[in-house]
C-alpha cells in the first residue's frame, strides 16, 4: 500500500471505494484482506442503484463497507461518498495500479481456470480508460491509497500456466 504506513483496516467505521479496471485484482484483494467489511459489488447486485441501497443499508447498520466496482469517474464515486458524508463516516479510496494490459492477461487466465468467470471485452477496458478521472481528496476521501496487486497461486501448475502467456 502507498503511501507507506497506510492502514489496511480502520478501527472506526468507514467506507472504502475501490477504483480499478476490470480484472485488476479488486475482488481478490477484498477476499484476501478485508472479509470483515461488508462487500458491495455490481457484479453481484447487478445495478449501481442496488449497490447504493445496499451501501446505505450497511452503513446505517454500523458496518464498514467496501464498494468493489470499477468507479472510474467522479460521478460513479460520488454516489457512495455522498452517503458517507451525510452519515459522517470516514471515506477512503483504494486505487488499483494494475495496467490494463496486465488486467487483460488476468482476465484470460481466469477464463482458462474458472468456469464462473466470463470474458470481459476489450471494449469494457476502453470505456473504463475513457471515463477514468484520477480520484482526489476533494471528492471527500480522507486518504487515497495506491494498491499494487501481487499474484498468489495455490499450486505450481497454475503459476506456470499464468506465466506461459
Amino acid at each position: 500500500l502507498e503511501p507507506k504506513g497506510s492502514q489496511l483496516l480502520s478501527p472506526v467505521q468507514e467506507l472504502i471505494v475501490f477504483v480499478g479496471c476490470p480484472a485488476s485484482g479488486k475482488t481478490t484483494f477484498y477476499k484476501r484482506y478485508m472479509p470483515s467489511y461488508s462487500h458491495v459489488s455490481r457484479d453481484v447486485l447487478g445495478t449501481w442503484q442496488k449497490c447504493v441501497s445496499e451501501c446505505e443499508r450497511m452503513l446505517q447498520a454500523g458496518r464498514s463497507v467496501v464498494v468493489d466496482n470499477t468507479s472510474p469517474d467522479i460521478e460513479s464515486r460520488s454516489r457512495y461518498t455522498q452517503i458517507a458524508i451525510k452519515m459522517r463516516v470516514q471515506i477512503r479510496c483504494f486505487v488499483f495500479t494494475t495496467p490494463v494490459s496486465h488486467a487483460i492477461h488476468n482476465n484470460r487466465f481466469r477464463e482458462l481456470t474458472s468456469d464462473s468467470h466470463k470474458n470481459i471485452s476489450r471494449l469494457a477496458y476502453d470505456i473504463y480508460q475513457s471515463k477514468y478521472v484520477e480520484p482526489t481528496c476533494e471528492e471527500g476521501f480522507t486518504e487515497i491509497v495506491m494498491v499494487t496487486m501481487t499474484m498468489e497461486f495455490p499450486n505450481e501448475h497454475l503459476k506456470c500456466l499464468y506465466k506461459q502467456f
